[in-house]
């Protein structure tokens, strides 16, 4: 009988290894399918009104049904924890945990985001919308440090409001001062098309175009709405020159902690809030332009963009050749918009 014992006792004992393996891989899975209280500090530069805010409450709602209430959001709208820069960095080094800031911008820190200040290569939400959920758009995220991109959220497409000047056709926009977002190539767009372009910080753009310091603004219906800007400027140009994208960033940290089910989780809520984006920039864009002129606001179709779009091709050519990314960019947008500058 001893002798049958010394020859089960290996078996025993791989079985009861195997056993406990099977213990460590269960909780391994378990692990990966935890779901940690976590709270959210967020930041952005628009109002709470403004439809990235909006879509900000969606991605909360969602987490906190898919969580019971174990993910919180702190919201830090309008700039109160810094302009972009300041806040791209407090991103970066943990003090912020989820920022939705402006696409082009990121320029500063990414030659490769150039690619959301390319004109005239997208025609509407929808294409926005479709291309950024591209690889194209995705792999811009790549060239980020310290920071997880997630996807976009888009205040639709870009127009000109001007205070004084009706602009219905590129001669007009020539020495005017207009107001742009700090980006190299929004800036080599419009002096090429003849006017003067002057970056002004957000927080300071209401008493800028107020006193004369910009005669216009390259603008969204939204911001422009919920802003106020109407109060000072006249004329309304719908452009459609660019779509006007916010990329949604994670601390990278922050990103990496989270286990399989809450980067499920993330991605649902976020899908959602995009959704949600979409549809509420859609209907407040035909509403707003409504508004605008109930509020005595005049509309300036440009009929002819033909010289608007032939500095825009001269653009996407001067940028393809800095870019590998940003000629990546350009030629799908080109097919989801069949845009043929």
């Amino acid at each position: 009988m001893k002798k049958v014992a010394l020859v089960f006792m290996p078996l025993l004992i791989l079985l009861a290894s195997c056993q406990s393996g099977a213990v460590e891989v269960e909780t391994d899975l378990n692990n990966n399918n935890e779901i940690q209280e976590r709270n959210f500090v967020s930041a952005h530069v628009v109002p709470e009104g403004h439809v990235w805010h909006q879509a900000l409450l969606k991605l909360e709602e969602g987490a906190d049904e898919r969580t019971d209430g174990k993910w919180t959001f702190d919201f830090y709208p309008q700039g109160s924890l810094g302009p972009q820069n300041d806040m791209y960095q407090q991103l970066q080094v943990g003090s912020i945990d989820l920022a939705v800031l402006v696409g082009p911008e990121l320029n500063s820190h990414s030659e490769a985001f150039a690619s959301w200040a390319m004109p005239f290569i997208l025609r509407d939400h929808e294409d926005a919308f479709k291309m950024g959920a591209t690889e194209e758009a995705h792999q811009l995220f790549d060239t980020l440090d310290g920071v997880a991109g997630q996807g976009y959220f888009f205040a639709g497409m870009r127009h000109v409001l001007s205070s004084e000047t009706s602009l219905s056709s590129i001669e007009e926009f020539n020495g005017l001062s207009l107001r742009i977002s700090p980006s190299p190539a929004i800036t080599d767009f419009w002096q090429q098309a003849g006017a003067g372009p002057t970056p002004v910080p957000a927080a300071d753009l209401y008493s800028s175009f107020q006193t004369g310091v910009v005669d216009a603004i390259d603008i969204d219906l939204d911001l422009m709405m919920n802003n106020g800007y109407y109060d000072i400027g006249d004329y309304f140009t719908p452009l459609n020159h660019m779509s006007w994208a916010a990329p949604v960033l994670l601390n990278e940290q922050v990103y990496e902690s989270f286990t399989n089910k809450e980067k499920e989780i993330f991605s649902e809520s976020l899908e959602e809030a995009i959704e949600h984006n979409k549809q509420l920039a859609m209907e407040r864009e035909v509403q707003q332009m409504i508004d605008f002129e109930e509020q005595g606001g005049t509309i300036v179709e440009i009929e002819d963009l033909d010289e608007f779009h032939n500095v825009a091709e001269n653009i996407h050519e001067q940028y393809s050749e800095d870019h590998e990314y940003i000629a990546d960019f350009i030629e799908k947008a080109k097919e989801i918009s069949e845009y043929d500058n």
